[in-house]
């Protein structure tokens, strides 16, 4: 079935590529080359060997159209001279099988449903007025000259079977091409519902973050306001100075954090920026992140100890995954207090690495750990009341799924805690 399903889609093009109009064209067309197929069988059987001539040269011409349409992408000129052969052909073939006792006015109905079906709405006039028309002219043609009528049908019984065979093949074609066409709606549908959750879902981060942001950027920015004023104070002693200045750059350096962690986040969910995957040598892309919090770490006077031996390779975005350990470790180091430690450990398992990130630091409750990566968690401060707007981890779970790895929590309340990371190895 999945073969069947795969020819199918190959015959009526990608969605992709191709109009719906242009891929309900070849469903159509590849439809009538199995009544072409029966139509030669039955008009052989019953011995109308001229119609057998005609209908291969019809199905030879539908071939052409459906090539133009599929292959050589000109689906517009190949439609447009379907229209005009078809309709001449159906004329011809009503005074060459058998008139009104023939099967053309079923076959009619065929090429008027194909014509709504693949050409524009404000086309309809004209397939309409030409369904009516044409054959109404035939039949009266036909009323006045009825020696012009050619019947090739060997006995009245070949008559017969010619126009049930006929009437069933039209019941299949519209049945088929409707079922296609209201798969090719439901598809739409289902397409547009995804996109209106995914936008719906966008806005509400977006919502949250820009109040995430203009709640919790404030206090941090205000409290550099404040460093700066009063080392502006010319009365200010030289030691006091000093420890302003050390203290703005702490807050500096966790604001400017963030904010890289604000735009981060947007340039994936609103700007959809993907990831630029390369091979990336992860010992030493983690050992430039932990230069950095290194500084972090002694200046709160916590023992920061990692290792790990090298070199373990992975498939990822160099600066995503300077993200996720950049934010992990300084999250520990956020939530363990002065005299605590924070370790970074690594090793292979399997064929994943795994890196462990622990501390001793003040852990988290259970209904924290579930809302640890979502917009959902709450504002944080950390041991030294370091702001912080929940958003880091919800970067780092995003990083990790988008490197196809997992991450796992354990910790609780005055126990520290220990981050889990994955991370499939590319050789």
């Amino acid at each position: 079935m999945t073969k069947l399903l795969a020819f199918w889609n190959k015959l009526v093009g990608d969605e992709i590529d191709l109009s719906p109009e242009n891929r309900r064209f070849n469903a159509m067309c590849s439809l009538a080359f199995v009544g072409i197929i029966f139509g030669i069988m039955l008009n052989f059987v019953i011995q109308a060997y001229e119609l057998v001539v005609y209908i291969i040269s019809c199905g030879m011409l539908l071939s052409l159209f459906y090539f133009l349409a599929r292959f050589k992408r000109k689906f517009h000129v190949s439609r447009v001279l379907f229209a005009i052969i078809a309709h001449l052909l159906i004329v011809l073939n009503y005074f060459l099988n058998g008139g009104i006792n023939g099967p053309t006015l079923l076959l009619e109905l065929v090429i008027f449903f194909l014509m709504i079906a693949v050409f524009e709405r404000k086309y309809a006039p004209i397939w309409v007025m030409l369904a009516m028309v044409l054959p109404s002219v035939a039949i009266v043609i036909e009323y006045f000259y009825p020696d012009i009528i050619i019947s090739t049908y060997a006995s009245r019984a070949f008559r017969f079977l010619d126009n049930v065979i006929s009437y069933n093949f039209t019941i299949v074609f519209v049945v088929a091409s409707m079922l296609f066409m209201r798969k090719e709606y439901d598809d739409v549908v289902a397409k547009e519902k995804k996109n209106t959750a995914e936008v719906e879902q966008l806005n509400s981060k977006t919502k949250k973050l820009f109040s995430i942001i203009s709640h919790d950027l404030r206090s941090p920015l205000a409290t550099i306001e404040g460093y700066l004023k009063e080392i502006n104070t010319s009365d200010v002693a030289d030691d006091v100075k000093g420890q302003l200045e050390s203290k703005l750059l702490e807050q500096t350096e966790r604001t400017a954090q963030m904010l890289d962690n604000i735009l981060v986040w947007s340039k994936s969910h609103i700007d959809g920026e993907n990831p630029q995957f390369e091979r990336v040598e992860l010992i030493s892309q983690m050992g430039l992140t932990f230069d950095v919090v290194k500084d972090v770490a002694a200046r709160k006077g916590v023992v920061f100890d990692c290792g790990a031996t090298g070199p373990i390779y992975i498939f990822g975005d160099p600066g995503k995954i300077e993200t996720l350990f950049r934010n992990l470790v300084q999250n520990a180091i956020k939530f363990t207090p002065a005299g605590g430690e924070v370790g970074v450990f690594g090793k292979k398992v399997g064929n994943a690495f795994q890196v462990e990130i622990t501390d001793t630091g003040i852990g988290m409750s259970d209904e924290a750990i579930r809302k640890l990566f979502t917009l959902n968690a709450s504002s944080t401060f950390g041991t030294e009341n370091e702001k912080g707007i929940g958003l880091g981890m919800v970067l780092c779970g995003e990083i990790i799924e988008q490197h196809n790895g997992t991450i796992a929590v354990e910790s609780g309340l005055n126990k520290g805690t220990k981050i889990t990371v994955k991370l499939p190895i590319r050789g």
